[in-house]
């Protein structure tokens, strides 16, 4: 009786911590995806951003069914995939200089990284940004965010508008929001010896190797992210002189049409120690 009464409460205890870091998450993608600028739309899958420092940002779709990052039970750790690249406003709202730090300094080359779960490792949502104007590398790492335990991602539901970038006279899709899915797995606290399988739940009955685990509970989180200062329409100036370009082209046009019209966000204060960067 005493075991199975631990058992619940360790079982409670788990998804309790589950839930926790589910909502930190989600908080960490909204906090710093939302404070991306010039993040555009690609329609094919990203590649690893180990140089990037240009002012265009990318997001894609992403879901472990589809054919370029298909799920396959294999052990050990998994492929890392490139979510996201992007520069992110770092302006406090409470900044005390005088005048606008060096671009080089306000904007912050921002990555997000997925390591997909296999059989018996569970996938990583990483989050990874350069340490300063000397730092030229963006790889997924261990030392600012990173979430464990997850067994499913999908990006999807991205609104974007097309919009002309002056520059390169090309046509780009300038996102407005996107939706995260994210899936992470607690296991039951049992007395079972049967092995811990970190497969994706729509995989769970269908591959053979997934098969055989412990008792477990699902827990998903969905939530959209509104990119706040993108430029969606209506001016390409933002992007002319974005942090890395030479503005050659004349001045700003008067108005701006980001995501919430005219309304510019500068990054929240918050408590010191709230927040790594």
């Amino acid at each position: 009786m005493l075991l199975a009464i631990q058992s619940q409460f360790s079982s409670l205890q788990n998804k309790v911590n589950s839930e926790i870091e589910l909502n930190q998450m989600m908080f960490t993608v909204e906090h710093y995806l939302g404070m991306g600028v010039d993040l555009s739309l690609s329609n094919a899958p990203l590649t690893s951003p180990i140089a990037f420092n240009g002012s265009m940002g990318k997001i894609s779709s992403y879901s472990l069914t589809n054919p370029s990052t298909l799920f396959t039970p294999v052990m050990g750790p998994g492929k890392i995939d490139t979510i996201a690249y992007f520069l992110r406003d770092n302006l406090s709202s409470n900044d005390p200089s005088p005048s606008a730090p060096a671009a080089s300094v306000r904007f912050i080359p921002s990555a997000i990284f997925f390591q997909r779960p296999t059989v018996d490792k569970y996938g990583v949502l990483y989050f990874n940004f350069q340490s300063g104007p000397n730092d030229k590398s963006l790889i997924p790492s261990y030392k600012d965010y990173f979430f464990e335990g997850i067994v499913d991602l999908k990006v999807t539901n991205i609104t974007s508008s097309v919009s002309e970038l002056s520059t390169i006279q090309s046509m780009v899709s300038m996102v407005s929001s996107v939706t995260f899915v994210v899936t992470q797995r607690n296991f039951v606290a049992t007395m079972s010896n049967l092995p811990l399988k970190w497969c994706p739940p729509a995989m769970m009955l269908t591959v053979p190797a997934c098969g055989g685990t412990r008792p477990f509970v699902d827990l998903t989180k969905v939530f959209t992210v509104k990119i706040r200062n993108n430029v969606i329409g209506g001016s390409t100036g933002q992007r002319r002189i974005g942090p890395n370009i030479v503005n050659t082209l004349g001045p700003f046009p008067p108005i701006e049409n980001r995501v919430f019209g005219n309304v510019y966000f500068l990054r929240p204060a918050y408590p010191t120690g709230a927040l790594k960067r």
